[in-house]
């Protein structure tokens, strides 16, 4: 009986609905299960500290928390670009801007079209070496170096977040 009540604390439903200190017993419990939970005499959390699932998911993003932490790099892996997206379609009209987003579209299509077609002609399946049979050792080069730059960026932009975060 004890092993199926650990097995429904651990739905993630159930995850959802409970505070901070409520999964933190769970955990500290699974770790140690000497440890007593505060639970009333029917085996149910208490639930006098219990935030509503509007508080614990829209509240404020406080410094150094999970939900900061997850916001951020998400911010990172999706780019400016699409978190600025709703703010040009504000700042245009709705037809103008769907008109510029389709156009992106199509010239994002058509580029990576090109792409493909080049390394099927050069039978080189590697950016770099495509870039090196396409355009010469050159561009090559700097596209290498402009590569390295941005991954340097990334690595930068990583640790001034994780330094803010904490």
């Amino acid at each position: 009986m004890a092993e199926d009540k650990r097995t429904s604390d651990a739905n993630f439903l159930n995850f959802m609905t409970k505070t901070d200190e409520q999964i933190q017993d769970f955990i500290n419990e699974k770790n140690n299960p000497e440890i007593n939970r505060n639970t009333d005499s029917e085996g149910q959390f208490e639930k006098s500290s219990r935030r509503s699932l509007v508080e614990r998911y829209f509240s404020k993003i406080e410094a150094g928390s999970l939900r900061g932490s997850i916001f951020a790099m998400s911010s990172l892996a999706l780019g400016t670009g699409c978190l600025a997206l709703p703010l040009q379609f504000k700042n245009m009209s709705l037809l103008f801007a769907l008109i510029v987003l389709i156009f992106s579209g199509l010239a994002a299509y058509w580029s990576l079209s090109i792409m493909i077609l080049s390394s099927i002609k050069f039978k080189s399946y590697d950016y770099s070496k495509l870039v090196f049979h396409v355009f010469g050792k050159c561009f090559s080069m700097v596209l290498d170096i402009t590569i390295l730059i941005y991954i340097f960026g990334i690595l930068i932009s990583y640790q001034v977040i994780s330094i803010c975060i904490n």
